[in-house]
């Protein structure tokens, strides 16, 4: 994990340091200044260092100076945003690169990446042996470190307890601290990877950052400043290979390891051991140790025995962060539970009541006390019995409605929703409680206000048609007295009044049949007959030269019948398909089986004219209540017929033609006598 100092002193710049904000690749540390900085640069920390001055860039080449003067390895950027300066006397005072915005985040990790860091120690870690040092004096017989000190036994017997804790930041602060006071080591830090990243709350390790949780004996500055990583220095080998890593300094020549930036994380902590932490499945982090403060070298029980007593910290830490995965969760699902409007009652699978939000208080909370029930069985009569059927039996109910004795008027709808138990029973449950009352009173508006302009609709309907009945019966009346002895006169009149009085007769049978629930069928007749009686029936009023013509692939087809009302309902049909057949109009009809492959059980009876048919528009609104396009009539005549056909346990539906000889409409009777 390379490391990334940021020199900024003021907030208005957060723009220009966001781009340089931490990555996967680096780590960045924003200091104010260089004396605020001055621990950190003096541990080696940083492997750059951006300044990013406030207004001219004089102060910048200042600081470059300074910089450079105290740590001549330090890489140096300069970003000094659009004023115009000499940039010579930027690289002269020390900088290595000069950048000016506009700068994407792509471009600051392009440029980092080829900022590549040379190993950089500070001077009190430099350390060139002119020969190997002496191996240590072999200890006394009686020093033999032969098996684990008492105190580390209990140590690690204790260590197991640790499994059960839940606070991931204060029991490692602990434990460094005894594990310290037990080895005697000067200092100690803990680095692990973030709970986060884990893989067992479903998410992949995606960062390779190892950040400190704990520590001992090491300056802060340090510790908020730098991190390790999982892709090289001393992250990357004990992640690799899971053992303990020892300084190459201290270790023997079989066990020593070179690598520059493990050298230099290690001088930077003053750290002599690594030790990988476990959780028994894979490795999360990493614990470095410093020497003894006895100047002694650890022996391999002891650092066996730090081995264990890691993976036991790593088994705490696992246990820590899914207890707090899982507090986290129930206080997210609690917090919507409270902040939903509805209302939420969660009710455990022994029938204690576990959670009720304020709306559930609101509305479930006796008259006078605001308090909302304690014990199942003070729940309301209907919502215990379907809780009960759901948690003990797994009977889920459909969605209802009931009042409350709360809320005298309003509506309430109940909602009950399972929790499985992994299939077993019972289970919990929980029940939404929604206030529909305003919901039933804007119902009710609406329908008002629907049956409002209905009503409207018909009276301009029934104005307009009873008008045009009046027309000529009005106008025969007025000359009455004068033609009444003119033969012509006499035969018009007749005929008004036959064709009047038939339109108004047809009108008022229009709105008794919608008005009225028929009689259930109970006769079986022909259909043909029937067929040709309701075209006679419709070709008198409309056109006298009409014809129908039937094509049945049943031999006398049968329908169970109401006779009055299903002849009224063709008569309609033969009306509608005449006065749309032009000049000479015909109808075609055609009768039928359905499909046996369809498993439907009906007689199919399929109605075509000799017209244009239906378009795209008619077809959508062909059956719609008050729907015609002609000056005569009110547009019931469709809607009446397919009631009645309702009525019959059957089905009417208008269509399009794809084809010239497709059916304008299909009517279904069902064969179920």
């Amino acid at each position: 994990m390379a490391h990334l100092l940021i020199l900024a002193q003021t907030p208005t710049l957060s723009d220009r340091v966001r781009v340089f904000s931490s990555s996967a690749s680096w780590k960045s540390s924003l200091f104010p200044d260089l004396t605020a900085a001055e621990p950190a640069l003096q541990a080696g920390i940083f492997d750059a260092a951006v300044i990013i001055p406030h207004a001219a860039d004089a102060g910048a080449a200042a600081t470059a100076g300074q910089l450079r003067a105290r740590y001549p390895s330090l890489r140096i950027i300069l970003y000094v945003g659009t004023t115009p300066a000499e940039e010579n006397i930027l690289y002269l005072a020390g900088s290595d690169l000069v950048l000016r915005p506009p700068l994407s985040r792509e471009a600051v990790d392009s440029i980092l990446g080829r900022q590549a860091p040379e190993p950089f120690r500070p001077a009190a870690y430099r350390h060139t042996p002119a020969a190997p040092p002496p191996p240590p004096p072999a200890p006394a017989p009686a020093m033999e470190w032969r098996q684990p000190a008492p105190t580390l036994g209990i140590l690690r017997d204790l260590s197991r307890v640790l499994g059960c804790s839940i606070d991931d930041r204060q029991f490692p602060q602990s434990f460094l601290a005894k594990l310290r006071e037990i080895l005697g080591v000067n200092r100690a830090a803990l680095f692990v990877e973030s709970p986060d990243m884990q893989p067992w709350r479903g998410a992949s390790v995606s960062s390779p950052r190892l950040s400190c949780i704990a520590s001992v004996g090491i300056p802060k500055a340090i510790i908020d400043c730098f991190e390790l990583s999982r892709s090289h220095g001393i992250g990357e080998h004990v992640a690799r290979t899971g053992q303990i890593v020892r300084h190459p300094f201290e270790a023997p020549a079989t066990h020593r390891h070179d690598d520059p930036r493990m050298i230099r994380e290690m001088d930077i902590l003053g750290g002599r051991i690594a030790v990988p932490v476990h959780d028994r499945e894979r490795c999360i982090g990493a614990v470095v140790l410093g020497g003894k403060l006895t100047g002694d070298a650890f022996s391999a029980s002891e650092l066996e025995m730090v081995f264990h007593l890691m993976e036991e910290l790593g088994l705490a830490l696992r246990n820590s962060w899914l207890h707090g995965q899982v507090a986290a969760s129930q206080r997210l699902f609690s917090d919507m539970l409270t902040g939903m409007t509805s209302g939420t009652l969660v009710v455990g699978a022994d029938l204690n009541l576990l959670h009720a939000n304020r709306a559930c208080v609101e509305f479930l909370g006796s008259p006078g006390t605001g308090g909302a029930p304690n014990r199942f069985e003070d729940l309301p009569r209907a919502l215990r019995d379907s809780l009960h059927e759901l948690i003990e039996k797994g009977v889920e109910s459909a969605p209802f409605e009931m009042a409350l004795p709360s809320k005298p008027g309003g509506v309430f709808r109940f909602t009950l929703v399972p929790f499985p138990n992994d299939g077993k029973l019972p289970q919990p449950a929980m029940a939404i409680i929604e206030d529909f009352t305003q919901v039933e009173a804007a119902k009710r508006a609406e329908i008002e206000a629907a049956n409002l302009k209905l009503t409207a609709l018909m009276a301009r309907r029934f104005a307009h048609e009873i008008r045009n009945s009046l027309v000529p019966l009005t106008t025969h009346q007025q000359l009455f007295d004068s033609e009444y002895g003119n033969d012509d006169f006499r035969q018009s009149l007749k005929h008004a009044l036959e064709v009047e009085t038939g339109r108004i007769q047809r009108f008022t049978e229009q709105m008794l049949y919608l008005s009225h629930t028929q009689p259930s069928p109970a006769e079986i007749i022909p259909l043909e007959p029937l067929l040709r009686e309701s075209f006679n029936a419709a070709r008198t009023l409309v056109s006298p030269d009409g014809t129908l013509e039937i094509d049945s692939a049943i031999d006398d087809p049968l329908v169970k019948v109401h006779r009055p009302s299903l002849f009224h309902a063709f008569k309609e049909i033969f009306l509608n398909s005449l006065q749309s057949g032009g000049r000479t109009p015909s109808v075609a009809v055609h009768i039928a089986n359905a499909d046996p492959q369809s498993g439907e059980h009906s007689l199919v009876v399929s109605l075509r004219d000799s017209g244009a048919g239906f378009n795209s528009e008619t077809v959508e609104r062909a059956l719609e209540p008050f729907c015609t396009k002609r000056n005569t009539g009110v547009g019931l005549g469709l809607t009446v017929a397919r009631k009645i056909i309702t009525d019959h346990g059957g089905h009417l539906e208008v269509r399009l033609r794809a084809r010239p000889d497709d059916p304008d409409v299909v009517i279904r009777f069902p064969q179920d006598f």
